[in-house]
């Protein structure tokens, strides 16, 4: 089960990015059967810049319960072999700093990863620029959301996309929050795209 828990964007957009030095405390996200809530919808902002629609960069804690393959590792070890967007150095120098927390507690590169542990890492997000074309809605009633998917971008949250997804993009731009992928369609792809309601 992998949990994430939103941080509130802590700066304004037209400022220089901030340093991921001192991040923010977290907020539990609310589990109100809703997709998303006012603060995960506000915690980035998008802008267009080349024809691209970018994100600014906000801070973000990944929370997840300890999978049984994690237990017995200790905690660096186990970032360095399951998340190698990052360098073995950026997780020590993460460890040190206290980004990485088991249980709420900072943790440090022995610490052992044991049953029900939950773990965090508190990061400073940047997302990868996607295509700037509006998201044409094709079709829309109480049951379906059917969409003409432009390229490049992801249908919902995963590796280094949040809010430059479909599902965020369609939750922003057009308050449609609480929709179901019945299908879903590669990042590069373009295409019909259908939604549940």
């Amino acid at each position: 089960m992998n949990l994430e828990t939103p941080s509130k964007r802590v700066r304004e957009h037209d400022s220089e990015p901030a340093s991921d030095k001192d991040l923010p405390p977290t907020k539990k996200a609310k589990k109100d059967g809703k997709s998303f809530d006012k603060d995960v919808l506000s915690e980035a902002e998008y802008y267009f810049k080349n024809g691209l629609r970018c994100v600014y960069p906000y801070y973000f804690t990944f929370t997840s319960y300890a999978k049984g393959r994690w237990i017995g590792s200790n905690i660096y070890s186990l970032f360095c072999k399951e998340f190698q967007a990052e360098t073995p150095e950026y997780y020590a120098k993460a460890l040190e700093t206290g980004k990485i927390t088991v249980n709420g507690i900072t943790a440090n590169k022995e610490t052992v990863i044991k049953s029900s542990d939950v773990i965090s890492h508190a990061v400073h997000r940047h997302e990868p620029p996607v295509v700037g074309d509006r998201i044409n809605i094709i079709h829309k009633d109480n049951d379906l959301v059917v969409i003409n998917k432009p390229p490049s971008i992801p249908v919902h949250p995963c590796g280094r996309y949040r809010h430059n997804t479909v599902w965020f993009i369609l939750a922003k731009d057009h308050n449609l929050t609480n929709l179901h992928t019945v299908h879903r369609i590669d990042r590069l792809t373009s295409g019909i795209l259908i939604f549940a309601r």
